[in-house]
């Protein structure tokens, strides 16, 4: 993460945010990098699920 600061990928912010998506660093152990990683925890209470399986999901999608 220092990296991404240095790099210039990342900025630090020292202000009150709201409605911001966290970002978080995972190492990928097989490539030996972080890579950014969004939680979408919050923005996930205001979507909408069919409640449907997968395969329903791909029969709507491919009925478009």
């Amino acid at each position: 993460m220092e990296r991404w600061i240095e790099n210039g990928r990342l900025e630090p912010r020292k202000v009150q945010a709201g409605g911001v998506i966290p970002i978080m660093a995972v190492e990928q152990v097989r490539k030996g990098k972080l890579i950014p990683v969004l939680d979408f925890k919050e923005l996930n209470e205001f979507v909408s699920c069919s409640g449907g399986d997968t395969d329903v999901c791909s029969q709507k999608i491919g009925s478009r």
